[in-house]
């Protein structure tokens, strides 16, 4: 069973998402920020990475910079989800996937499949 560790600071969204990757037949941990997706990241790897762009504390799209820069982390494949168009670029230029908010069940699992699936 493939786990996804979901970051995101709305508790709807947290759990909205939780709720469809599960019924989806994945395991799924969760952390309402940046700060505890890192935490939870290095105690254990997860097999994707589902983070909110912006987050109090520490940004999605900066924690996810530090995470790529940094040559000891794990190589975890990555999906952004965002409400905000204007950072398509950003995701783009780190070779990151993303997700605009409100995104349907089916482009959620798409893309999660997508990311999941060598090749």
């Amino acid at each position: 069973m493939k786990t996804i560790l979901v970051a995101d600071d709305d508790e709807s969204m947290l759990a909205l998402v939780r709720l469809h990757l599960s019924n989806a037949g994945y395991k799924v941990e969760v952390a309402e920020d940046a700060v505890v997706a890192g935490k939870k990241l290095l105690k254990s790897a997860p097999d994707l990475l589902v983070i909110d762009a912006e987050m109090p504390y520490l940004s999605g799209i900066d924690f996810v910079a530090t995470l790529l820069a940094d040559s000891t982390a794990p190589a975890v494949p990555i999906l952004f989800i965002t409400a905000h168009e204007n950072h398509g670029d950003r995701f783009e230029a780190m070779g990151v996937d993303y997700l605009l908010k409100p995104f349907s069940v089916d482009a959620l699992l798409g893309k999660v499949r997508g990311l999941l699936t060598p090749g």
